[in-house]
């Protein structure tokens, strides 16, 4: 959906990385790609490895608040 409205690049993580893939790994990946990871795990902010591995990284997150996580997948894509 996001695609489709935006002229950036949108890639769901699943079609490039096993979505069996540690957090940490995952980050790890994703370091100086220039992405901007967009989540509604908020738990990644306070575990404490998943967090200094986003801040290593260096990556842009936006974590959705819990109102976005309780939505279907279409509603959170309007």
């Amino acid at each position: 959906m996001l695609s489709a409205l935006e002229e950036d690049e949108v890639v769901a993580l699943r079609e490039r990385y096993a979505e069996d893939i540690d957090d940490v790994e995952l980050f790890q990946a994703l370091a100086g790609s220039g992405y901007v990871f967009v989540t509604t795990d908020d738990r990644q902010k306070t575990r404490e490895c998943e967090a200094a591995a986003i801040r290593d990284s260096g990556l842009t997150a936006l974590w959705l608040g819990p109102f976005w996580a309780k939505k279907t997948f279409w509603d959170q894509a309007k």
